[in-house]
């Protein structure tokens, strides 16, 4: 009878020390961690969610537009490249997710175009720059979608700052770069931000993930330079 209750005694202490076993602290390290700023969530309205190499950003448009982005700063000469595929939602107005290089007075914004609306292969590659004049008012804005892949397929996206220069590409396997390259001239700062971007319009949940993130110095002639540290996401 001792020797029964002894044990009873034991089980329960264990069965305690399992229940006040505190819960795992979350994840702070990795490739989508290290290196970023605080994510920007204007509406609160989204999710990033990171695991490995992988980030997916889960919006909800609500009755304007919705977005969110992840920052670096980088500086000097660079080239920026992921992949990106995007789940649309046949009640959104637009969405659109990839990368983004900005500063205070202009940006020059790449991404993958998703838009349902009863046809699943209206989809593209979106090009959007917008530069500002001396005293911040919108100087000039320029925007254009080009040909790719249907909807439903991701899409490699890469941008390469080469001074003033900003060299636009992208394809739609990763093997080698569709044409046509496009070549943005801007005044740039030699520090700049770069990361991903989501953005979706209407009442409907947008959905974007982003994987294969490389952050590359480039030398001056566009070779690259070895990445330092926290420049390169594996």
């Amino acid at each position: 009878m001792r020797a029964c209750a002894a044990m009873l005694l034991c089980a329960a202490v264990a069965a305690a020390a399992v229940v006040a076993a505190p819960a795992p602290a979350p994840r702070t390290s990795g490739p989508w961690f290290d290196g970023w700023e605080k994510p920007v969530n204007p509406l609160g309205d989204c999710r990033f969610e990171r695991q490995g190499d992988r980030l997916t950003v889960t919006l909800r448009g609500k009755t304007g537009a919705a977005h969110a982005k992840l920052l670096r700063d980088v500086e000097g000469d660079f080239a920026v490249e992921g992949r990106v595929e995007v789940t649309p939602d046949p009640r959104a107005d637009r969405g659109e997710a990839g990368l983004l290089l900005a500063d205070d007075k202009q940006k020059v914004y790449l991404a993958r175009k998703a838009r349902s609306a009863g046809d699943d292969q209206v989809a593209g590659v979106y090009l959007h720059t917008v530069q500002a004049g001396q005293g911040g008012d919108t100087l000039r804005v320029t925007a254009m979608t080009l040909p790719g892949p249907p909807a439903g397929k991701p899409v490699y996206l890469r941008l390469e700052r080469r001074g003033d220069s900003v060299l636009v590409k992208f394809s739609a396997g990763g093997k080698g770069w569709d044409e046509p390259h496009i070549k943005k001239e801007l005044k740039l700062p030699h520090k700049l931000k770069v990361g991903v971007l989501a953005q979706v319009g209407g009442d409907a949940e947008f959905k974007a993930t982003f994987d294969q993130f490389r952050l590359t110095p480039l030398a001056p002639d566009g070779s690259p330079l070895k990445p330092t540290p926290g420049d390169k996401a594996r």
